[in-house]
C-alpha cells in the first residue's frame, strides 16, 4: 500500500504544476489530480518527467451515465481521457455517474450505470487502463448526486464483473453516508482499486476527526491491498500541506 497526494486539496488555491515540485521536495512519488481539462497537461507532463513523481490516479473528465444518452456518450469520453492519460504515464481513471435525473426511477438509472460501464469495458482493457467509480456523500458536499451508498457500487460492479473496472472507495464520503467503513472495506475489497480519505467531520488532516485512520489503513494494508490511498483533504488553518501528510508518507510509504 502506498499514499498518494490529491493536489487539487492538499494543494488547494497554488498553481498545480508548481505543486507538483513542492510534493518532490516533501518526499512525495505519486500524486492524484481532478479533472485535467483544467490543467495545462504539457506543463504537468514536463513536471512529472523532472520530479519522478507519478500520477495514481486522474479524474476521467466524463461524468455523467444515468440517462440512455449519457451512457451511450461515456464510451467517447473514456476514450478522451486515455488518450490524456496515456500522455501522462497513468494508469487509474476516476469516474462518477453524475448527479440524479428527475423523473426517472433509481433502477433505470442504475440500469443505465450499468451499461455505460460495460461499454466502457473493453477499451479500458484495450488501454491497460483502470476505471474507479466513486460514490460521493449527499449529506454535506454533493446533494444531487446519484450514487452515494458504496453498497450500490459494489452491486453495480458485480453486475458489470469486469477487472478492468472497480471502486473509489472514498472513506470520508462513506463514513458520512454509511460508517460501519471497515466492515465494508473488508467485503468490498476485492473491487476496490484506490482510496481517498480526509478527516470526518470538515475535511481536514486525517488525524484530526472522529476516524482513526491509523487503525483504518493499517488495517486496509493487512488485509493486503497494495494500491494506493490517495489522501484528499483541505488543510486546517495555519498548518501546511506537508504537516499533514508527512506522518502517513513515512507509515505508509511515499
Amino acid at each position: 500500500m502506498r499514499i498518494s497526494i490529491c493536489v487539487n486539496s492538499v494543494y488547494a488555491g497554488r498553481d498545480f504544476v508548481e505543486s507538483i515540485y513542492a510534493c518532490a521536495v516533501a518526499g512525495v512519488k505519486a500524486i492524484d489530480m481532478w479533472s485535467w481539462r483544467e490543467q495545462d497537461m504539457e506543463a504537468v507532463g514536463r513536471a512529472l518527467a523532472q520530479t519522478g513523481i507519478q500520477i495514481a490516479a486522474m479524474s476521467a473528465g466524463c461524468s455523467k451515465m444515468v440517462t440512455p444518452q449519457d451512457s451511450a456518450a461515456f464510451a467517447g469520453g473514456i476514450r478522451e481521457a486515455i488518450a490524456v492519460a496515456d500522455r501522462v504515464g497513468c494508469k487509474t481513471l476516476i469516474a462518477g455517474p453524475g448527479d440524479a435525473a428527475c423523473g426517472l426511477s433509481r433502477g433505470y438509472q442504475h440500469d443505465n450505470i450499468v451499461s455505460a460501464l460495460k461499454a466502457a469495458a473493453p477499451i479500458l482493457a484495450d488501454a491497460g487502463k483502470t476505471l474507479v467509480l466513486e460514490p460521493l456523500n449527499t449529506a454535506v458536499d454533493h446533494p444531487k448526486a446519484y450514487l452515494w451508498s458504496s453498497d450500490e457500487a459494489y452491486d453495480i460492479l458485480n453486475e458489470v464483473d469486469q477487472p478492468h473496472i472497480k471502486m473509489l472507495y472514498d472513506i470520508y464520503h462513506q463514513q458520512i453516508m454509511e460508517g460501519n467503513v471497515l466492515s465494508r472495506i473488508g467485503r468490498m475489497l476485492g473491487r476496490i482499486g484506490h482510496f481517498h480519505a480526509a478527516g470526518v467531520p470538515g475535511r481536514h488532516e486525517l488525524d484530526g476527526g472522529e476516524l482513526n485512520y491509523t487503525a483504518v489503513l493499517d488495517a486496509i494494508r493487512q488485509a493486503g491491498y497494495a494500491g494506493f490511498v490517495g489522501l484528499e483533504y483541505y488543510p486546517s488553518e495555519g498548518m501546511t500541506p506537508e504537516e499533514g501528510f508527512k506522518p502517513y508518507l513515512e507509515r505508509y510509504g511515499a
